[in-house]
């Protein structure tokens, strides 16, 4: 998917909510420790795909987030509905660079400022015309210096299971971070990320029981935070 798929997918960043795959659904968001997860799913297939990376024990994971959908009579969350929700939330899903370590979907979204000098400025330009690519020159496929990277795990019960992470972007021209980060475990930032996934979850979901789709603006104002 990636470059072409994060295009198709943006081009409905400013359509209505009542169209969007998840408009009815009400989410629960909640934060477990590996110890607390392992206990109730270590021997279970996710459990168990999870244990080769973010609960080796390798990575600084101190807390796991799972989302559900509640409300029973629309059933649980498909991965297309969790593919939209990152993707309003500024994710580039399924993106080319970032292992998948046995997950069911990847995603990564750009921080911590530009390797490119005013790139910046350039979702602001488009703003004056349109707000229909911000989110996608600004955090899908931005040339960032870092990036918060999930992935993503289905469980038996219909509940997703995401372990976000900080780290070096691929495509930051500061070549020895990048592979400091990315050929070593224990390098990601797994405490950072799952607050700042965190934060953006809580207010997708007050987005969602207002029955609007989050906004450029309010994602930005999170992010910078980080």
């Amino acid at each position: 998917m990636s470059i072409i798929g994060s295009f198709v997918r943006s081009f409905d960043d400013t359509t209505s909510f009542s169209l969007r795959s998840y408009c009815g659904c009400d989410i629960d968001i909640s934060l477990v420790s590996p110890k607390e997860f392992l206990a109730k799913n270590g021997k279970l297939n996710t459990g168990k795909r999870l244990q080769l990376r973010e609960l080796s024990g390798k990575e600084k994971v101190e807390q796991i987030i799972i989302i559900r959908n509640v409300k029973k009579e629309l059933g649980d969350l498909t991965t297309w509905q969790v593919k939209d929700i990152l993707d309003d939330l500024g994710f580039n899903v399924g993106m080319t660079f970032g292992e998948k370590r046995s997950s069911d979907i990847t995603a990564a979204m750009g921080l911590g400022g530009f390797s490119i000098p005013f790139w910046g400025l350039i979702p602001k330009i488009f703003g004056v015309f349109t707000s229909k690519f911000q989110k996608l020159l600004y955090l899908k496929l931005t040339p960032s210096k870092k990036r918060l990277h999930l992935r993503i795990f289905e469980m038996h019960d219909g509940s997703w299971v995401i372990a976000a992470h900080i780290d070096y972007n691929v495509i930051n021209f500061n070549i020895p971070k990048v592979l400091l980060n990315h050929l070593k475990s224990g390098k990601g930032n797994y405490v950072k990320g799952t607050k700042l996934m965190y934060d953006l979850l809580l207010k997708f979901k007050e987005r969602l029981v207002a029955h609007r789709v989050i906004h450029f603006d309010e994602i930005k104002k999170i992010v910078e935070r980080y």
